[in-house]
């Protein structure tokens, strides 16, 4: 999974903590400290929303192939 960050700057911030902590530089309970600051953090979903949205894209890829037949 691809990360996200909050912004640019902590993209590179984090990149270079990264770096540092990888040559044992700072340890990793330092390294956590800069994930908490720069990754943005997932939403915490329930089982029902996850399977309401997995039901709806599921919907809509239906609808597309059944449009895009009706077209050819």
């Amino acid at each position: 999974m691809k990360r996200k960050y909050v912004s640019k700057i902590m993209e590179a911030i984090h990149e270079e903590a990264e770096n540092i902590y990888n040559v044992g530089a700072i340890s990793k309970e330092r390294m956590k400290e800069y994930d908490d600051a720069c990754l943005v953090k997932p939403s915490k979903k329930t089982s029902k929303q996850i399977k309401s949205r997995t039901a709806a894209l599921k919907r809509k890829t239906v609808t597309r192939k059944y449009v895009k037949a009706a077209h050819n």
